[in-house]
């Protein structure tokens, strides 16, 4: 009884083997390769299943084909070249979603970029920085007002851009910020599978209350770091610190958030084959 028992285990062993992680992988993988997306061997599942928490960048909640420039509103005593320059290179040094916008606004009026010396990001929702000798601020209309420049009652809206240079307000550019129905459901997927996105967005505007009103969801349900830790979280040096767990030819948030899922599942199902086997 026992020399059969040992030989049917045996037998068995090497079946449970590639039902536990070959199979399940390779039909996973033939069903993720028509989204463009895939995972990286079985320490990318690993990671994929020991996962809480996904880092939302820019880009991620708010393509380039979603953003674009409403007005444009110079202010008297300065010139479009100089505020248009300068709020695109202040913009594409910080390394915002917008900047493209901003660039191809640059483009097509025939500007060019300017040196950005001394770029600090603030707590209060702006940037600041020397161009050219210049002192110049770029934020939201709440940061302006907490470096103590006027604004005109009714001017810019909360999803403007404002520049100030040398103390006075030089001019607001309206974002059009217009929300993605994969991006909606990306973020769902998230929170349905109990994993945290983390919003480190360079980008003043974006504040929970425009990610709350634009996607419906609740306030409650995610974390957005102060600017200082977004900065450090969305760098490429942090990135490269992490190992490989999957790889996208092609999608968005909602692809990320479906792969996430999947590889959380397959991890449990392996470690229940584990188990069995």
């Amino acid at each position: 009884l026992i020399h059969s028992l040992s030989a049917g285990l045996t037998v068995c062993a090497s079946f449970s083997a590639v039902f536990g992680f070959a199979f399940p992988f390779y039909v996973l993988t033939k069903r993720l390769a028509r989204s463009g997306v895939a995972i990286a061997g079985y320490a990318g599942c690993s990671d994929l299943g020991k996962i809480s928490q996904v880092v939302i960048k820019d880009k991620d909640i708010f393509p380039v084909r979603t953003l674009s420039i409403a007005n444009l509103d110079v202010s008297e005593g300065f010139y479009p070249d100089k505020v248009i320059s300068f709020t695109s290179s202040m913009v594409a040094a910080a390394g915002m979603g917008i900047a493209s916008v901003f660039t191809e606004l640059m483009k097509k009026n025939g500007y060019s970029m300017q040196k950005v010396e001394d770029f600090a990001c603030h707590e209060g929702g702006g940037i600041i920085a020397r161009i050219n000798g210049d002192q110049v601020y770029v934020g939201s209309s709440s940061f302006m007002n907490l470096m103590g420049i006027r604004i005109q009652k009714g001017a810019g809206s909360n999803t403007a851009v404002y520049t100030a240079i040398n103390d006075n307000l030089a001019g607001i550019f309206e974002i059009n910020y217009v929300p993605v129905s994969s991006v909606q459901k990306g973020l769902v997927t998230l929170l349905r599978g109990r994993v945290e996105p983390i919003f480190a967005i360079r980008d003043f505007n974006i504040t929970p209350m425009l990610v709350k009103q634009k996607f419906r969801l609740p306030k409650e349900s995610y974390d957005f770091p102060s600017f200082a830790d977004r900065y450090s979280i969305s760098s490429p040096e942090t990135e490269e610190d992490g190992s490989v767990a999957t790889m996208f030819g092609r999608g968005g948030l909602n692809s990320v958030a479906g792969l996430v899922n999947r590889g959380k599942l397959l991890y449990n199902g392996l470690l229940l084959c584990a188990v069995l086997s």
